[in-house]
């Protein structure tokens, strides 16, 4: 899980200071977005094994890293 919030605690500060975009450049970027909560959670769900069934875990569970995805995009 630290690596998920610190990966996505990067990604907003770098993506916030990125200015001005353009309209292919903002569609480039939700693009982006979408693929990096793929792949975290991806990340999430294999860290995570009971047994011999996986967890499933939703982005919600970062906390305030994840809002702050969800709130720039």
């Amino acid at each position: 899980m630290e690596i998920a919030r610190h990966t996505l605690r990067t990604f907003v500060l770098h993506v916030s200071i990125v200015k001005p975009l353009g309209e292919s450049g903002k569609l480039q970027l939700t693009n982006d977005m979408t693929e990096l909560e793929l792949s975290l959670t991806s990340l999430l769900s294999e860290g995570v094994a009971q047994g011999n069934s996986k967890q499933k875990w939703k982005l919600d569970v970062l906390g305030l890293d994840y809002r702050a995805l969800r709130a720039l995009r």
